[in-house]
């Protein structure tokens, strides 16, 4: 009786010792889910939106034989314009996004004179298809969060547009418009700045606002020109972003 009894408990430690063991193999298990919780984290962003900006220009004289003075051209103001963008971000760090896309830039500049029996004013336009390259510092995942962005924007020329208004002494007003690449850069380059929030209403879908500066670092006007012309722009922009 001894020995069948020794033989009982024997086979009793053993049932004790499976559940042990699946315990220990679920504790090393759950690192690697959190290994791939972080995994996930890193993603990739895109985007669309749109900006408005008070718009203006730096014109200086010309540093060549083509070169003159401003005169009324100095007295020339800034105006309001919209823009419009989407893209792509890329995580390249837990703080780092690159951001790439395409965009449609404008920016202008009026004039307006006022006489005693006549006035004339004028508006210009410039029109560009850009290429954003960012660089942003990011902070915050869950539901809000902060960046500030810097980088270039190449722009290929579209057209210059100039509407311009006069009233004869007559008192008849008359409008025309005109449309032209000729006299101007194909290309220039700007600098472009950005500060701002973005905030995730839902797993894969974010608004985000953030005021815009823009510089540009080329002129508008060929070597020919009498002046050099640089649109800079400040506003803000706002859209929406998918999570992929």
């Amino acid at each position: 009786m001894n020995y069948l009894t020794g033989i009982s408990q024997i086979q009793i430690g053993g049932e004790t010792e499976a559940p042990i063991e699946e315990k220990k193999k679920e504790k090393e298990q759950k690192p690697e889910k959190v290994k791939q919780i972080q995994q996930a984290e890193a993603s990739t962003e895109i985007f669309i939106g749109g900006n408005w900006s008070m718009t203006n220009r730096k014109l200086v004289e010309n540093d060549n034989v083509f070169g003159d003075t401003l005169g009324e051209r100095a007295k020339e103001t800034g105006i309001g314009e919209f823009a419009y963008g989407l893209g792509i971000r890329s995580k390249l760090h837990k703080f780092l996004l690159f951001e790439g896309g395409i965009s449609y830039l404008k920016n202008g500049e009026s004039y307006s004179f006022s006489g005693v029996d006549s006035s004339y004013s004028y508006t210009n336009n410039y029109q560009f298809i850009g290429m954003p390259l960012k660089l942003y510092f990011i902070y915050g995942e869950k539901k809000l969060r902060f960046q500030v962005g810097a980088g270039v924007i190449p722009q290929m020329a579209l057209k210059f547009k100039q509407t311009s208004k006069y009233q004869t002494k007559a008192g008849e007003e008359v409008s025309e418009t005109l449309k032209t690449k000729n006299g101007y850069n194909s290309f220039v380059f700007s600098f472009v700045a950005n500060v701002g929030i973005q905030y995730k209403f839902l797993p894969s879908w974010s608004v985000y606002l953030q005021p815009e500066y823009r510089l540009q670092l080329s002129s508008s006007y060929l070597k020919t020109n009498p002046y050099k012309h640089f649109g800079n722009a400040i506003g803000v922009s706002l859209g929406c972003v998918l999570t992929l």
